[in-house]
């Protein structure tokens, strides 16, 4: 199959899985995956399409595949989220923290990745280090003029921890 065509491919995939049809999109990327096994963004799309269909147990071999294959810059920073969030929801609480910890070391500056270490966090039982990554990541958006508060009780926190 030609380049073109396997990204044709994949956006018959992905609009499959994103409109319900996960049965459909399932044997789409089988048949992908088989016909391009180093393929990493196929893995990928895979592991979101069980995401969306709520199968994190079916999404997680799948971003581990894609990030042992290597993926460009915008689909490696959706797929640690992906995989940090889907650990988290299989109770793996520590291997998300540690997944979304070394992809903000990353990708510093893609908020939503400390929003889900902060629920990765609260999940562990990490409560007061959950709250001070919520409150790091408010802190970068306008706060209608409580941004002072808002530091002072990050530093509370950093201080009683």
């Amino acid at each position: 199959m030609p380049k073109n065509s396997l990204e044709e491919a994949l956006i018959v995939a992905v609009e499959a899985s994103r409109t319900g049809r996960h049965d459909e999109a399932y044997a789409m990327f089988e048949a992908l995956g088989a016909e391009y096994p180093d393929e990493a963004l196929i893995f990928y799309e895979r592991a979101s399409a069980h995401d969306r269909a709520d199968d994190e147990a079916g999404a997680l071999p799948h971003y581990r595949r894609a990030l042992e294959l290597g993926l460009h810059e915008e689909e490696r920073k959706g797929a640690l989220l992906g995989m940090g969030s889907t650990l988290r929801n299989l109770g793996q609480h520590e291997e998300s923290v540690r997944v979304l910890s070394e992809a903000i070391s990353e990708f510093p500056n893609y908020p939503v990745l400390k929003v889900f270490l902060a629920l990765s966090l609260y999940s562990h039982g990490d409560t007061r280090e959950a709250m001070g990554h919520l409150l790091d990541i408010a802190l970068t958006v306008d706060l209608d003029g409580y941004e002072r508060a808002v530091r002072h009780y990050m530093e509370t926190l950093e201080a009683h921890g």
